[in-house]
């Protein structure tokens, strides 16, 4: 539990860049903290590994990069298993909402310290949810707001339905159009406020979901499918945008096709520059069951067992063919012992 007089100590908010997710989590933790500054950061990246611990930080759909993990030693000491990192983190009283099981074992060392919380998928807790439950119903739950609480906690609710990916609720359609909203006003959403936000869901979501739509199906006619060596079916396309849409579209017409899901992994990329050197991102998908979070895990990356993504810096040793690239790590994985 994390106690009030800590919340309302909180002066910086971290969270995902270009995610629905991040900028939902934004919109709630600012509706409680008029006054907090927003950082939105993508994960992977030097600005991520660079930032440094200070008082009055949150992270939300988000975690501090902490090197030398070492998962083997379970058990030990934490401040052994994580020397110097995780004990300037916790010492500057930092706080962590998060929910990716590829950050669990990081999140959980600040849940043990009173400084934060685990979101369960299985149950939508997605950085939105955590946002609502840990940070804006203890600062703002109040008779005097039961309407405004009611409408942010369905906001709350159906960003966790999107990005926890249910899409066999009721609402998952209402979900995805609140997710496109979001993804259109970005950064902007913050100086509308959560209320004007969700005003325009309505009215843009729909249009804004059926162009992504169409986007991911162009996307698939473009994509290059292969089998690795195990076996496992792949399709990659340029862009990172649509692979959630893309996998959702190839999955309907297999199952229509062969009864199930042939593709075990559908993964986009796209180039970035990131502290003067090209990189090389992936997103990827699966609903066959495949563990995409373990694989992107292995590269640096994060996400969820059926979404995932990590980035690779651009050398003569890794090539610069994203297609090829992604099979020989996927290859060199998976051959792994």
């Amino acid at each position: 539990m994390i106690s009030i007089e800590k919340l309302k100590q909180v002066k910086r908010l971290i969270t995902h860049a270009n995610c629905p997710d991040g900028y939902a989590s934004a919109l709630i933790v600012k509706d409680a903290l008029p006054d907090v500054e927003v950082l939105f950061v993508k994960h992977g990246t030097e600005e991520h590994r660079a930032l440094e611990p200070r008082p009055g930080d949150l992270f939300c759909d988000f975690s501090p990069h902490i090197k030398s993990w070492d998962a083997s030693r379970e058990g030990e000491d934490d401040c052994v298993r994580h020397p110097l990192q995780l004990k300037h983190w916790l010492e500057a009283g930092t706080i962590v909402l998060d929910h990716h099981p590829t950050q669990r074992d990081v999140t959980m060392l600040f849940v043990k310290a009173g400084l934060g919380a685990y979101g369960e998928n299985d149950r939508n807790e997605c950085g939105a949810w955590l946002a609502y439950e840990h940070v804006w119903k203890p600062l703002r739950d109040a008779n005097e707001w039961n309407e405004i609480k009611n409408s942010v906690h369905e906001f709350a609710e159906l960003a966790g339905i999107r990005d926890t990916w249910k899409k066999h609720d009721e609402r998952w359609q209402e979900a995805c159009w609140q997710a496109e909203a979001l993804m259109f006003w970005g950064n902007d959403a913050l100086t509308l406020g959560i209320e004007k936000t969700m005003s325009t869901v309505g009215s843009l979501g729909p249009v804004l979901f059926d162009k992504k739509v169409e986007s991911a199906n162009n996307a698939l006619k473009e994509a290059h499918p292969f089998v690795t060596k195990k076996g496992t079916l792949v399709h990659v396309f340029q862009g990172v945008y649509t692979t959630s849409d893309a996998a959702e579209i190839l999955e309907k017409s297999q199952k229509e096709k062969f009864g199930k899901a042939m593709t075990d992994i559908v993964a986009g990329f796209h180039y970035r520059v990131d502290a003067d050197k090209l990189q090389l991102t992936f997103s990827t998908r699966s609903h066959s069951g495949y563990d995409v979070g373990a694989f992107c895990k292995a590269h640096g990356g994060g996400g969820h067992t059926a979404a995932a993504g990590f980035t690779v810096e651009q050398s003569a040793e890794v090539g610069s063919n994203p297609y090829a690239v992604f099979r020989c790590l996927l290859e060199e994985w998976e051959t792994e012992p």
